[in-house]
């Protein structure tokens, strides 16, 4: 039961070194690793030559400007293992996550298995985000929405591809890839796969760490330009993935994929420390389009932000900060105080 484990790159050799690290002391031995290098020109390609020669293969692909989706893609259509994992190339996998995560997806007899993973800032760590439990769901038509809102859209997410091993034939088999876009490309992947109903396992344990980082290529990015485009492109996306769905299914998650987008781009840019300004551009970028409008205004009137908060045991305030937000957002008014939906 071989598992192939796909990293993207490029110019990583800063950081990249405690990420191959991670990898090589894993405990679960029957793997490979596959690298998509879109053109690093620091030094990547040897240290990547040099942990050829280590105890786990390490394969190649050169992909000059290739974005982390379509480079991931090439390593799928390239893996050979039964399972399949991703690291980022400046993140650690804890050393027993692939045995745990393999041994949970054989017994639950699984297609995803889910790992919680630690949040590491320069001046802290944040153990165990996503506070997952022990449990598994069959996922269907009818409670598709519900695990959608409990934890893909959680205000404190777990819908990474790292945090996950992926039965190899449950993507190929329904056609599951990586759109092309240069964002939300792994909230998207999941989206996708979370349609196809799976069988998931979740695990409490933290298996993974995620590092974050002021020189980040997303940080960057956001610094150059308008991010809202961004989330924009990954809105439309969405709506792509879930036209081919039920009525039922879509309204719900779109709505709050919406009101998610939305609280990610102020998200980021407060990271970021972008100026009012620019933070009030990123929104009416994304909230000027007329199929993000119908989608926070359908979050309103059909109450999802109120099923949302309340599952989340928002505070009123926190509730009312959040309806606030869709309702100035939907109008192109003022940015309401949201101290309160980032507490």
């Amino acid at each position: 039961m071989k598992i192939s484990v796909i990293m993207p790159t490029l110019n990583s050799a800063k950081h990249l070194k405690s990420s191959l690290d991670g990898l090589a002391s894993q405990t679960f031995r029957n793997m490979e690793l596959i690298v998509i290098d879109s053109g690093s020109a620091d030094g990547t390609l040897d240290i990547l030559r040099s942990y050829s020669a280590g105890s786990f293969p390490v394969k190649v692909i050169s992909a000059p400007n290739c974005s982390p989706g379509p480079a991931r893609n090439r390593g799928l259509e390239n893996a050979a293992g039964d399972y399949i994992s991703f690291c980022d190339s400046d993140d650690v996998m804890k050393p027993d996550m692939l045995k745990t995560l393999h041994a949970k997806a054989a017994a639950e007899k699984t297609d995803i298995a889910v790992c919680d993973f630690d949040i590491v800032y320069p001046q802290q760590t944040v153990e165990s985000f996503a506070r997952l439990s022990d449990d598994v769901f069959q996922i269907s038509a009818k409670n598709v929405a519900d695990y959608y809102y409990r934890f893909s859209a959680a205000p404190k997410p777990n819908n990474y591809v790292w945090s996950r091993l992926y039965r190899r034939e449950f993507l190929a088999g329904n056609g599951i890839r990586f759109p092309e876009t240069r964002y939300s490309e792994d909230h998207l992947l999941n989206l996708s796969a979370l349609l196809k109903t799976p069988r998931i396992v979740h695990v409490r344990q933290s298996l993974y760490q995620y590092v974050q980082r002021d020189d980040s290529a997303m940080r960057e990015h956001i610094r150059r330009g308008n991010h809202g485009l961004l989330f924009l492109d990954s809105f439309n996306k969405a709506v792509a993935t879930l036209n081919a769905e039920n009525e039922r299914v879509a309204k719900p998650i779109l709505a709050i994929y919406a009101y998610t987008r939305l609280r990610s781009i102020m998200f980021y840019a407060w990271q970021a420390k972008l100026p009012e300004a620019e933070i009030k551009n990123a929104v009416t970028a994304f909230a000027v389009d007329e199929a993000v409008k119908k989608s926070l205004v359908m979050c309103l009137e059909g109450d999802y932000i109120g099923h949302y908060c309340r599952l989340h045991s928002f505070s009123a305030e926190g509730e009312d900060a959040a309806r606030a937000m869709l309702r100035a957002c939907a109008d192109g008014a003022a940015l309401p105080d949201m101290s309160e939906v980032f507490a």
